[in-house]
């Protein structure tokens, strides 16, 4: 991956978030060691992340962004992979960086 303008890209499948979005994601997956690459694909529950992990993660998310995720996205499917979960979060980074996806 690749760091540029904020933002970590996956040059295999072209998945792009921003460097808060990996961060929050790195400090609730204890199973993903610093040095391991977080994959867009990467099954969450396998790096640890579990229905309390969940919460605070939301939780976090919610207060980088200054958004609120709506009721529909709040299931176990939006939080399986950083990709899926990225797709939920990226109009939130884009509205609070003023861009549109």
């Amino acid at each position: 991956m690749s760091a540029a303008r904020g933002k970590a890209t996956d040059h295999v499948t072209g998945v792009c978030w921003d460097e808060t979005f990996e961060r929050l994601l790195r400090d609730v997956l204890p199973q993903l060691a610093e040095d391991m690459p977080l994959h867009p694909d990467s099954d969450l529950q396998a790096l640890g992340l579990d229905s309390l992990l969940i919460v605070e993660l939301l939780m976090r998310l919610e207060d980088a962004y200054q958004a609120t995720l709506d009721d529909e996205a709040l299931d176990h499917t939006t939080f399986s992979s950083p990709s899926r979960l990225w797709a939920v979060i990226a109009p939130m980074a884009a509205d609070r960086r003023g861009e549109s996806t």
